[in-house]
């Protein structure tokens, strides 16, 4: 066996690999799983790079940060929906059901404000954005909770304002650091895909593919739009630059296709899930490099929703199992691997749901309504001590040629057994974990 590990390189080579750094990566088979806010309720709405989070605790708006629970508003109905990466967190908020709702932000030196009323609401509003300069994009349906929804934004420059108010419908999700928000309107009947900035409307429906409904779904980092349109009853998407005109094609999914969801990353990674005629569950990745990647689900999967994609590509998602049609948080991250989440916790809980990814591929999941932080270990760190070091090259050969205890132990890249792919990726990883 140890003939075997030394032959893996040379000395020097060993020696030149063992010495220098590497960038961190982490390991998406291992997680080590925090309660959060252990003792009092809390719900998670959204979850920052930084791993702040903000969402409700006791029907008020809180935020979750460095592992303290904060209330920010004093609002007996309110919730806490966006937070930006400097940990500025929107939400909306109301004395009563039949009181409109109040706009809602808490800053980044923890002050609050409420920004407007959001007059007419009633309140039937919900947030969907919110960009670096704490600019809020979000849409109420009217007071009546009907499909007749008008957008909104507020920005620190022009206060509140309602988005295309001429028009019976607006429904907006996205906003840029330029102050530039996009959805979608509803003209003649038909949803066409929109932008709106410094109160200028201007509609896509003269590109190709999107002469029937179609929508702007958001933005990447870069400012590139994600579009969506329905020719011939298709769902086509792509990325679009409208200062420069390109498009970047993304898949076409042909009809019948049902109960399509996508989830988006800062650098253009899209996940999907759907379904077809045959009621079977599909989803599937796409990356500018590896394109369109579809994702196995096999059975007890009778039913899979994607949640959340980050900029590595990881995918995180709901599925629905047989027999019982049980809940379970689940992450994809290279084939053939779909790994159930529940496994890094303690004791399985009767139900999963995945909630969010960020970019340092941590997980928010709820486990049976406990909401719950999955932080990924560092790859080549086998024994969970933050480091990539000897003590794990060590590991490996003592466990070699077993399961090694898991993704958790010795075999950290989850096929079973503990081997020479082991040894290398500590290698690879050698003084990457900081």
């Amino acid at each position: 066996m140890i003939d075997s590990i030394l032959r893996i390189c040379s000395p020097v080579v060993c020696v030149a690999l063992l010495a220098t750094p590497v960038p961190a990566s982490i390991n998406p088979h291992c997680f080590d799983a925090v309660e959060l806010a252990p003792g009092a309720p809390f719900t998670a709405q959204a979850m920052n790079d930084q791993g702040m989070l903000v969402g409700t605790s006791n029907d008020r708006m809180a935020v979750l940060i460095d592992g303290e629970l904060a209330v920010v508003t004093t609002f007996p109905e309110s919730d806490g929906a966006v937070i930006n990466e400097s940990g500025q967190a929107a939400g909306l908020g109301s004395y009563g059901i039949l009181q409109d709702d109040r706009l809602v932000r808490r800053n980044s030196d923890g002050s609050v404000q409420v920004l407007a009323v959001v007059t007419g609401s009633g309140p039937w509003a919900h947030l969907m954005n919110i960009n670096e300069s704490g600019s809020i994009v979000g849409n109420y349906s009217q007071g009546s909770g009907s499909s007749e929804w008008t957008a909104f934004i507020w920005t620190d420059d022009d206060g509140f304002q309602l988005i295309a108010p001429s028009m019976n419908f607006s429904y907006f999700t996205g906003i840029d650091e330029d102050d530039r928000a996009c959805g979608y309107i509803q003209v003649d009947g038909t949803y066409t895909a929109a932008t709106w900035q410094n109160g200028a409307l201007t509609t896509y429906e003269d590109l190709p593919d999107m002469n029937g409904s179609s929508a702007a779904l958001g933005f990447a980092d870069d400012g590139r739009i994600l579009m969506s349109g329905r020719p011939d009853n298709d769902f086509v998407y792509f990325w679009y630059d409208t200062d420069t005109g390109v498009r970047q094609d993304i898949h076409v999914f042909p009809y019948p296709t049902y109960s399509l969801r996508n989830a988006f990353s800062g650098n253009g990674n899209i996940a999907f899930s759907w379904s077809d005629t045959s009621t079977a569950p599909y989803a599937a990745r796409w990356s500018p490099g590896n394109g369109f990647e579809e994702i196995t689900l096999e059975d007890p999967i009778a039913g899979f929703t994607v949640t959340g994609i980050n900029d590595d590509g990881i995918v995180i998602g709901t599925s629905f199992e047989l027999p019982f049609y049980d809940q379970r948080a689940k992450l994809w991250a290279e084939a053939p691997f779909l790994i159930n989440l529940d496994s890094n916790l303690e004791a399985e809980p009767l139900s999963s749901i995945a909630r969010s990814i960020n970019s340092a591929g941590q997980v928010q999941l709820d486990a049976t309504g406990v909401p719950m932080l999955l932080d990924p270990r560092c790859a080549g760190d086998l024994n969970g001590d933050g480091a990539a070091d000897v003590s794990d090259l060590l590991q490996v050969i003592s466990d070699w040629s077993t399961d090694g205890g898991g993704p958790c132990g010795s075999d950290g890249n989850d096929d079973g057994i503990v081997n020479v792919d082991d040894l290398l990726n500590v290698i690879a990883n050698w003084n990457s974990c900081g």
